[in-house]
């Protein structure tokens, strides 16, 4: 059990008296002596494992250095010290401490909220423990010497989405208009949302019970980022879908040749060449040659197309523009059309 010891004035000291038997003069804050527990009621329910046992050590061994530093006047350094024995294991007994330690280095905010948090606790217990009155008594008395910081939020600046943050903690809704006690010091109120530029405001806060209102402003559009450029020009992509359409033509036309080569072979296995140089083809063999006859129509429009495409497609990657140069740049100086006539097709130009 971590005693309780607490540089108070002498006035509220008389009220604890009943409570420290064995405690010296006021003001002079001695370091605690090892009991059982001063942990919240539902601690003596659980069984004590290591883990349990060594925080138990750690958080007495700080709790003795705090109170080694407060009697040596040394608060900045013991307010840490009682920090980390309540990381380690919280007490109410710890926190009372360091309510005390946090006023005397000025931190009134911190010290109210620590004597609030540890007030019902000792008040809760059966019987009542006194030093609820002296908790409760700190508290009142430092109230109204509260710093504070008012976030005012217009209507026409809430937008969807609006995060305000103080010290980098969230600052709920609820809170905004509402002056919220600090410690004197800098402080630092962020406000940022979806599509917006971000907003902060820093100033000084004094002692003293001032308190600071921080007005949020109508927060500005954020700037729009293009998208990145994926690298390839739009010609280039046209190039090489009209050159993969160039090689399936020229492949087509090769399949089709050869069909048309093989109808041709099994044409002639029917048909006989007479003195006048003429064939003649019995009816297996005239069909065999009407095949043929349109598959060769077939493969030759498609190496002509094919190649038509082939070679627009080299074109068009050859004179696509640079990433940085304008596209219309490019439309200016490449052209394809087709061609109709005796000869149909495709033709491709540049113009350099």
């Amino acid at each position: 059990m971590r005693r309780f010891w607490l540089a108070a004035p002498l006035a509220l000291l008389a009220v604890a008296q009943p409570a420290l038997a064995g405690a010296p003069p006021a003001g002079a804050p001695v370091a605690s002596a090892p009991a059982t527990s001063v942990a919240p009621a539902s601690a003596a329910a659980t069984p004590a494992g290591p883990a349990r046992t060594d925080n138990a050590a750690i958080a007495e061994e700080l709790f003795a250095q705090g109170i080694a530093l407060m009697k040596e006047n040394k608060f900045a350094e013991a307010c840490p010290k009682f920090e980390g024995s309540n990381k380690a294991s919280w007490a109410p007994g710890t926190t009372i401490n360091l309510a005390d330690c946090y006023e005397k280095i000025g931190k009134l905010a911190s010290a109210w909220a620590k004597f609030m948090e540890c007030e019902p606790h000792f008040r809760n217990r059966t019987p009542p423990d006194e030093r609820a009155d002296i908790a409760k008594q700190r508290a009142d008395a430092l109230y109204p010497k509260l710093s504070r910081v008012n976030i005012e939020v217009p209507a026409e600046s809430k937008v969807a989405g609006l995060v305000i943050k103080r010290d980098g903690e969230a600052v709920d809704e609820t809170q905004w208009g509402t002056g919220l006690p600090v410690d004197p010091g800098k402080h630092v109120i962020e406000v940022s949302a979806p599509g917006k530029e971000p907003w902060q405001w820093e100033a000084e806060v004094g002692a003293g019970g001032a308190t600071v209102a921080v007005k949020v402003p109508v927060l500005k559009d954020a700037a729009v980022v293009a998208a990145p450029d994926s690298g390839m020009p739009l010609q280039r992509k046209i190039a090489i879908g009209v050159g993969a359409a160039g090689i399936v033509g020229l492949a087509l036309g090769g399949v089709f040749g050869g069909l048309t080569l093989g109808k041709v072979g099994d044409a002639d296995k029917s048909c006989t060449r007479g003195a006048d140089g003429a064939f003649a083809c019995d009816a297996a063999g005239v069909k065999l040659r009407d095949e043929a006859k349109g598959m060769a129509t077939l493969s030759t429009v498609g190496l002509i197309a094919g190649g038509v495409l082939a070679a627009g497609g080299v074109v068009l990657w050859l004179t696509a523009p640079s990433a940085s140069s304008p596209a219309k740049d490019a439309a200016a100086r490449v052209w394809i059309a087709p061609v109709l006539g005796q000869t149909t097709g495709l033709a491709a130009g540049a113009r350099f």
